[in-house]
């Protein structure tokens, strides 16, 4: 016989049965957690969530940043160097540093897990004229912040904080390509 309880006859469905009664049985439970301010988060609101290299993930919220280590959460706000508490936007640039743009539009950016405020920020405000709330693109590219204002266009500060309003661009889709004479940029 293929299977030991098949000589029992009409005892092995009551036996199996019995056996089976023993063992937990239940469906998949889903690897969803919901994680509040009892856990670390500093704010109620999530504005903008970004994983780092080495496999953080930082929350840009209305009371600072948080990383995540998978367990618990490290918090930073304004007295570990943010400009501003509630944070709008991250953007990761081509060196593996983590971009923070706060709500009153100033950038800071992470290295090394310190917060290190971007030393051209007056150039963001004599360009703006009003609130921008968030960037339609952003990027840092070899030393140089592209930012894609709205209202404004594409606004450009290299290494060496010369700012400069660029009148190359295409618009792709819902991507915007940012020029110069003979490239993409970003």
């Amino acid at each position: 016989h293929l299977l030991p309880f098949v000589n029992l006859g009409k005892y092995s469905l009551i036996i199996f049965i019995l056996f089976s009664a023993g063992m937990r049985l239940s469906a998949q439970v889903p690897l969803i957690y919901n994680y509040t301010g009892k856990d670390g988060i500093p704010g109620t609101e999530v504005f903008d969530i970004i994983q780092d290299e080495r496999g953080y993930i930082w929350l840009a919220t209305n009371k600072g940043i948080a990383r995540f280590n998978g367990k618990t959460f490290e918090t930073y706000t304004t007295t570990d160097g943010l400009q501003d508490n509630s944070i709008i936007e991250f953007e990761k640039d081509d060196v593996g540093r983590i971009w923070i743009l706060s709500y009153n539009n100033q950038l800071s950016y992470l290295e090394k897990d310190s917060i290190i405020l971007y030393p051209f920020n007056d150039k963001i405000r004599e360009w703006e004229m009003n609130q921008v709330y968030c960037f339609v693109s952003f990027a840092a590219h070899k030393g140089d912040v592209y930012l894609g204002m709205t209202g404004k266009g594409i606004f450009k500060i290299d290494k060496f904080g010369s700012a400069d309003s660029l009148e190359y661009f295409k618009i792709h889709g819902s991507s915007a390509y940012v020029l110069n004479e003979s490239q993409v940029i970003y």
